[in-house]
């Protein structure tokens, strides 16, 4: 009788998979491995790392400052943007938009 079992790997928000191994041994990171005919003991074991985002700011008329000013952020870090306008300039309006996993998001407008 042949037994298959199927391991589901889930990384948590923010986190990815870097490596799954069976019996010692990568396969790489992969989100599912299944043992085929089992009839011995075997172990599984996965390692996660943070993913890194970068923050790019473009101005025109003036400056952004970012706090912290890093090259790469992780998920829940915190990023102050302070917008300053040059001389004789005013800011009409000012919208913040995110792109991420593909699509563009609406931005949020704080006045």
């Amino acid at each position: 009788m042949e037994s298959n079992k199927q391991f589901n790997i889930y990384a948590n928000i923010g986190y990815k998979i870097a490596d799954v191994k069976v019996d010692g041994s990568s396969v790489g990171a992969v989100g599912y491995y299944i043992f085929t005919n089992v009839i011995a003991n075997h172990t599984i074991t996965a390692s996660f790392i943070q993913i890194e985002y970068t923050l790019t700011i473009t101005a025109t008329n003036g400056n952004v400052v970012k706090l912290p000013n890093k090259s790469t952020y992780h998920y829940g870090d915190v990023v102050i943007l302070t917008a300053t306008p040059d001389a004789w300039i005013y800011f009409y309006q000012l919208e913040w938009w995110s792109y991420r996993d593909g699509k563009y998001r609406e931005p949020n407008h704080s006045k």
